[in-house]
Protein backbone atom coordinates (compact mmCIF):
# COMPACT_ATOMS: atom_id res chain seq x y z
CA UNK A 1 0.00 0.00 0.00
CA UNK A 2 3.05 2.28 1.02
CA UNK A 3 4.32 2.06 -2.84
CA UNK A 4 0.84 2.21 -4.58
CA UNK A 5 0.01 5.40 -2.77
CA UNK A 6 2.93 6.75 -5.28
CA UNK A 7 0.97 5.27 -7.89
CA UNK A 8 -2.58 6.38 -9.66
CA UNK A 9 -6.03 6.56 -8.42
CA UNK A 10 -7.20 3.08 -7.71
CA UNK A 11 -4.11 0.63 -8.26
CA UNK A 12 -4.08 -0.42 -5.24
CA UNK A 13 -7.72 -1.51 -5.60
CA UNK A 14 -6.87 -3.01 -8.72
CA UNK A 15 -3.80 -4.65 -7.28
CA UNK A 16 -6.34 -6.33 -4.55
CA UNK A 17 -8.63 -7.67 -7.18
CA UNK A 18 -6.28 -9.34 -9.50
CA UNK A 19 -5.33 -10.94 -6.02
CA UNK A 20 -8.34 -12.21 -5.33
CA UNK A 21 -9.16 -13.64 -9.09
CA UNK A 22 -5.72 -15.18 -8.75
CA UNK A 23 -6.08 -16.87 -4.93
CA UNK A 24 -9.76 -17.84 -6.74
CA UNK A 25 -8.26 -21.19 -8.88
CA UNK A 26 -4.77 -21.37 -7.19
CA UNK A 27 -6.18 -21.65 -3.96
CA UNK A 28 -8.33 -24.42 -4.47
CA UNK A 29 -5.77 -26.11 -6.48
CA UNK A 30 -2.94 -25.94 -4.09
CA UNK A 31 -5.90 -26.87 -0.94
CA UNK A 32 -7.28 -29.68 -2.96
CA UNK A 33 -3.48 -30.88 -3.49
CA UNK A 34 -1.37 -30.14 -0.64
CA UNK A 35 -4.20 -30.54 2.49
CA UNK A 36 -3.76 -34.59 1.87
CA UNK A 37 -0.31 -34.58 1.36
CA UNK A 38 0.78 -33.17 4.97
CA UNK A 39 -0.07 -35.60 6.84
CA UNK A 40 1.58 -38.14 4.56
CA UNK A 41 4.29 -36.65 4.67
CA UNK A 42 4.63 -36.48 8.30
CA UNK A 43 3.59 -40.22 8.80
CA UNK A 44 6.61 -41.16 6.40
CA UNK A 45 8.95 -38.52 8.08
CA UNK A 46 8.11 -40.54 11.47
CA UNK A 47 9.28 -43.93 10.40
CA UNK A 48 11.85 -42.68 8.02
CA UNK A 49 10.89 -43.52 4.64
CA UNK A 50 12.49 -41.13 2.51
CA UNK A 51 11.57 -42.82 -0.31
CA UNK A 52 7.79 -42.65 -0.19
CA UNK A 53 8.55 -38.90 0.96
CA UNK A 54 10.01 -38.17 -2.76
CA UNK A 55 7.82 -39.88 -4.45
CA UNK A 56 4.72 -37.92 -3.20
CA UNK A 57 6.10 -35.08 -3.41
CA UNK A 58 7.51 -35.13 -6.94
CA UNK A 59 4.05 -36.46 -7.91
CA UNK A 60 2.19 -34.00 -5.64
CA UNK A 61 4.45 -31.09 -7.18
CA UNK A 62 4.30 -32.68 -11.09
CA UNK A 63 0.50 -32.54 -10.99
CA UNK A 64 0.48 -28.97 -9.63
CA UNK A 65 2.65 -27.82 -11.89
CA UNK A 66 0.58 -29.77 -15.05
CA UNK A 67 -2.28 -27.78 -13.77
CA UNK A 68 -0.88 -24.77 -13.39
CA UNK A 69 0.58 -24.16 -16.82
CA UNK A 70 -3.11 -23.70 -18.94
CA UNK A 71 -3.76 -22.02 -15.99
CA UNK A 72 -1.11 -19.24 -16.61
CA UNK A 73 -1.94 -19.83 -20.50
CA UNK A 74 -5.45 -18.77 -20.11
CA UNK A 75 -4.75 -15.74 -17.77
CA UNK A 76 -2.72 -14.39 -19.83
CA UNK A 77 -4.53 -14.64 -23.02
CA UNK A 78 -8.20 -14.13 -21.15
CA UNK A 79 -7.39 -12.28 -18.04
CA UNK A 80 -8.82 -8.89 -20.16
CA UNK A 81 -11.89 -10.28 -21.42
CA UNK A 82 -12.52 -12.41 -18.25
CA UNK A 83 -12.61 -9.35 -16.26
CA UNK A 84 -14.92 -7.04 -18.57
CA UNK A 85 -17.54 -10.10 -18.29
CA UNK A 86 -17.94 -10.63 -14.64
CA UNK A 87 -17.08 -7.12 -13.02
CA UNK A 88 -17.11 -4.74 -15.95
CA UNK A 89 -20.51 -2.58 -14.82
CA UNK A 90 -20.98 0.61 -13.36
CA UNK A 91 -17.38 2.66 -11.89
CA UNK A 92 -15.38 -0.26 -13.02
CA UNK A 93 -14.83 0.95 -16.53
CA UNK A 94 -12.86 -0.19 -19.39
CA UNK A 95 -9.90 1.65 -17.47
CA UNK A 96 -10.17 -0.33 -14.67
CA UNK A 97 -10.52 -3.93 -16.27
CA UNK A 98 -7.14 -3.00 -18.21
CA UNK A 99 -5.29 -2.11 -14.72
CA UNK A 100 -6.64 -5.54 -13.14
CA UNK A 101 -5.72 -7.20 -16.23
CA UNK A 102 -1.88 -5.72 -15.92
CA UNK A 103 -1.25 -6.81 -12.55
CA UNK A 104 -3.10 -10.15 -12.85
CA UNK A 105 -1.02 -11.06 -15.99
CA UNK A 106 2.24 -10.00 -13.99
CA UNK A 107 1.03 -12.51 -10.71
CA UNK A 108 0.02 -15.26 -12.94
CA UNK A 109 4.08 -16.15 -13.83
CA UNK A 110 4.10 -16.63 -9.48
CA UNK A 111 1.86 -19.95 -9.94
CA UNK A 112 4.45 -21.69 -10.50
CA UNK A 113 6.89 -21.10 -7.57
CA UNK A 114 3.87 -20.58 -5.71
CA UNK A 115 2.67 -24.50 -6.00
CA UNK A 116 5.97 -25.27 -5.58
CA UNK A 117 7.06 -23.43 -2.38
CA UNK A 118 3.80 -24.48 -0.96
CA UNK A 119 4.45 -27.88 -1.67
CA UNK A 120 7.85 -28.16 -0.40
CA UNK A 121 7.50 -26.20 3.02
CA UNK A 122 4.69 -28.91 4.18
CA UNK A 123 8.19 -31.25 4.23
CA UNK A 124 9.57 -28.88 6.02
CA UNK A 125 7.16 -29.01 8.44
CA UNK A 126 6.64 -32.86 8.08
CA UNK A 127 10.22 -32.51 9.65
CA UNK A 128 9.72 -30.03 12.35
CA UNK A 129 11.63 -27.41 10.95
CA UNK A 130 9.31 -24.01 10.78
CA UNK A 131 12.50 -21.87 11.80
CA UNK A 132 14.05 -22.16 7.71
CA UNK A 133 10.79 -21.52 5.95
CA UNK A 134 10.72 -18.18 8.41
CA UNK A 135 13.28 -17.15 8.13
CA UNK A 136 13.78 -17.30 4.43
CA UNK A 137 9.95 -15.28 4.18
CA UNK A 138 11.81 -13.05 6.59
CA UNK A 139 14.35 -12.20 4.28
CA UNK A 140 11.25 -12.31 1.29
CA UNK A 141 9.60 -9.08 2.85
CA UNK A 142 13.24 -7.66 2.90
CA UNK A 143 13.47 -8.62 -0.64
CA UNK A 144 9.56 -7.29 -1.53
CA UNK A 145 10.32 -3.78 -0.13
CA UNK A 146 13.62 -3.54 -2.30
CA UNK A 147 11.89 -5.24 -5.29
CA UNK A 148 8.76 -2.43 -5.20
CA UNK A 149 11.41 0.39 -4.81
CA UNK A 150 13.14 -0.45 -7.87
CA UNK A 151 9.96 -1.75 -10.30
CA UNK A 152 7.34 1.04 -9.33
CA UNK A 153 9.87 4.66 -8.09
CA UNK A 154 13.27 3.75 -10.66
CA UNK A 155 11.55 1.53 -13.32
CA UNK A 156 8.25 3.21 -13.66
CA UNK A 157 6.52 0.12 -13.70
CA UNK A 158 3.28 1.43 -12.38
CA UNK A 159 0.89 -1.58 -10.84
CA UNK A 160 2.84 -4.45 -12.82
CA UNK A 161 5.68 -3.49 -10.62
CA UNK A 162 4.08 -4.62 -7.37
CA UNK A 163 2.49 -7.77 -9.13
CA UNK A 164 5.90 -8.52 -10.61
CA UNK A 165 8.21 -7.76 -7.28
CA UNK A 166 5.71 -10.28 -5.95
CA UNK A 167 6.18 -13.27 -8.50
CA UNK A 168 9.71 -12.76 -8.40
CA UNK A 169 9.83 -13.15 -4.17
CA UNK A 170 7.69 -16.30 -4.60
CA UNK A 171 10.48 -17.23 -6.75
CA UNK A 172 13.36 -16.37 -4.70
CA UNK A 173 11.15 -18.22 -1.81
CA UNK A 174 10.61 -21.40 -3.68
CA UNK A 175 14.44 -21.41 -4.64
CA UNK A 176 15.53 -20.64 -1.32
CA UNK A 177 13.51 -23.84 -0.14
CA UNK A 178 14.42 -25.67 -2.66
CA UNK A 179 17.77 -25.64 -2.54
CA UNK A 180 18.11 -25.71 1.55
CA UNK A 181 16.24 -29.10 1.72
CA UNK A 182 19.32 -31.08 1.43
CA UNK A 183 19.69 -30.51 5.67
CA UNK A 184 16.28 -32.48 6.13
CA UNK A 185 16.23 -34.52 3.11
CA UNK A 186 17.74 -35.06 -0.55
CA UNK A 187 14.64 -34.52 -2.91
CA UNK A 188 14.86 -35.75 -6.53
CA UNK A 189 14.42 -32.69 -8.43
CA UNK A 190 16.07 -33.96 -12.07
CA UNK A 191 13.05 -35.92 -12.53
CA UNK A 192 10.59 -33.40 -11.85
CA UNK A 193 11.81 -31.16 -13.37
CA UNK A 194 12.69 -33.00 -16.94
CA UNK A 195 9.06 -33.46 -16.31
CA UNK A 196 8.42 -30.11 -15.77
CA UNK A 197 10.54 -29.24 -18.81
CA UNK A 198 8.16 -31.23 -21.14
CA UNK A 199 5.03 -29.40 -20.15
CA UNK A 200 6.86 -26.14 -20.27
CA UNK A 201 7.57 -27.59 -23.98
CA UNK A 202 3.79 -28.13 -24.17
CA UNK A 203 2.58 -25.15 -22.78
CA UNK A 204 4.05 -22.54 -25.07
CA UNK A 205 3.30 -24.48 -28.24
CA UNK A 206 -0.10 -24.24 -26.47
CA UNK A 207 0.39 -20.70 -25.79
CA UNK A 208 1.16 -19.93 -29.29
CA UNK A 209 -1.94 -21.48 -30.79
CA UNK A 210 -4.18 -20.40 -28.67
CA UNK A 211 -3.52 -17.14 -29.64
CA UNK A 212 -3.66 -17.63 -32.75
CA UNK A 213 -7.22 -18.72 -32.05
CA UNK A 214 -7.76 -15.59 -30.61
CA UNK A 215 -6.42 -13.50 -33.14
CA UNK A 216 -8.77 -15.24 -36.01
CA UNK A 217 -11.71 -14.73 -33.30
CA UNK A 218 -11.28 -11.16 -32.88
CA UNK A 219 -12.45 -10.76 -36.13
CA UNK A 220 -15.98 -12.21 -35.31
CA UNK A 221 -18.23 -9.40 -35.05
CA UNK A 222 -20.94 -10.39 -31.92
CA UNK A 223 -22.33 -8.55 -28.55
CA UNK A 224 -19.57 -7.37 -26.66
CA UNK A 225 -20.30 -9.86 -23.42
CA UNK A 226 -21.17 -12.59 -25.77
CA UNK A 227 -18.05 -12.09 -27.62
CA UNK A 228 -16.52 -12.31 -24.25
CA UNK A 229 -18.26 -15.52 -23.40
CA UNK A 230 -17.89 -17.20 -26.38
CA UNK A 231 -13.97 -16.65 -26.77
CA UNK A 232 -13.79 -17.54 -23.45
CA UNK A 233 -15.28 -20.63 -23.86
CA UNK A 234 -13.41 -21.65 -27.28
CA UNK A 235 -10.13 -20.67 -26.13
CA UNK A 236 -10.55 -22.65 -22.45
CA UNK A 237 -11.62 -25.93 -24.88
CA UNK A 238 -8.69 -25.67 -27.35
CA UNK A 239 -6.64 -25.24 -24.54
CA UNK A 240 -7.56 -28.07 -22.39
CA UNK A 241 -7.54 -30.08 -25.45
CA UNK A 242 -4.18 -29.03 -26.71
CA UNK A 243 -2.25 -29.42 -24.05
CA UNK A 244 -3.67 -32.53 -22.55
CA UNK A 245 -2.43 -33.59 -26.70
CA UNK A 246 0.62 -32.66 -26.65
CA UNK A 247 1.50 -33.75 -22.58
CA UNK A 248 0.05 -37.44 -24.01
CA UNK A 249 2.57 -37.43 -27.18
CA UNK A 250 5.51 -36.17 -24.42
CA UNK A 251 4.61 -39.82 -22.68
CA UNK A 252 3.56 -37.16 -20.05
CA UNK A 253 1.86 -39.74 -17.41
CA UNK A 254 -0.15 -36.85 -15.62
CA UNK A 255 -2.17 -35.98 -18.93
CA UNK A 256 -2.87 -40.20 -19.79
CA UNK A 257 -4.01 -40.47 -16.15
CA UNK A 258 -6.52 -37.22 -16.70
CA UNK A 259 -7.71 -38.70 -20.14
CA UNK A 260 -8.02 -42.37 -18.41
CA UNK A 261 -10.28 -40.68 -15.88
CA UNK A 262 -12.13 -38.82 -18.48
CA UNK A 263 -13.06 -41.48 -20.44
CA UNK A 264 -14.14 -43.98 -17.17
CA UNK A 265 -16.59 -41.43 -16.23
CA UNK A 266 -18.25 -41.06 -20.05
CA UNK A 267 -18.53 -44.79 -19.84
Amino acid sequence: MFFASNLVLGAWTAVVFANRIFQFPVGILVTAFLVPLFPIFSRLAGTGDEDSIRNYFNKGVGVLLFASIPMIILILLLAQDGISLVFERGAFNSNAVLMVSEALCFLSISILPYVFRDSITRVYYAYNDSKTPFLIATSAIALKAFLNWLLILKLNMGIAGITLSTSFVTLFNATMLGLLAHKIIKLDYKSLFINFGKMLAAGIITFAACYYICVLFNDIQLPKYIFEFVKIIIVMFACGLIYTFLNILFKMEYAKELLNRVMKKNI
